[in-house]
């Protein structure tokens, strides 16, 4: 898990990722902070009130933590610790040599990695949930695709 660190003014928020949207919301506003976290930049800013400091626990989750440019949100720290999480539950070998070889420049290159991997090359079975796909779909600014109800 990502460990990580809000501060908001003289308030300080201690979580790990992934966590559900709600959930994190719920946090940022037990310390006064009203933003979504699609908002809350990751850049290191002292002149801010609001600021976000990510920890790693493993070299994969550094390697990610890396990818994270300053443009992106706490949001999208929590949507790839998601993604890396889902990764180790099923056990996805490759997608995490990826990252302690530093194959993956990019976020994107991680993304666009992870998305490969929704069907086994051996058995083709689909290795991804609806909601990991949705997910991908939402970090390259795409719209989920529409339910069939």
């Amino acid at each position: 898990m990502i460990g990580a660190v809000v501060y908001y003014g003289k308030n300080t928020l201690v979580a790990e990722l992934p966590m559900g949207t709600m959930d994190l919301q719920m946090k940022l506003s037990s310390i006064g902070v009203g933003e979504p976290a699609d908002r809350i930049p990751l850049k290191d800013d002292e002149e801010r009130q609001l600021q976000v400091k990510l920890n790693a626990s493993s070299p994969e989750e550094a390697h990610l933590l890396s990818l994270l440019t300053p443009d992106r949100s706490l949001a999208d720290a929590n949507t790839c610790a998601d993604l890396l999480w889902q990764a180790e539950q099923r056990a996805l070998p490759r997608l995490k040599c990826g990252l302690l070889s530093d194959s993956y420049r990019t976020l994107d290159e991680f993304i666009t990695a992870r998305e490969s991997d929704t069907i086994c090359e051996i058995c083709g079975a689909a290795l991804l949930t609806a909601s990991a796909i949705a997910i991908i779909l939402v970090l390259k600014g795409k719209k989920e695709p529409k339910s069939k109800r």
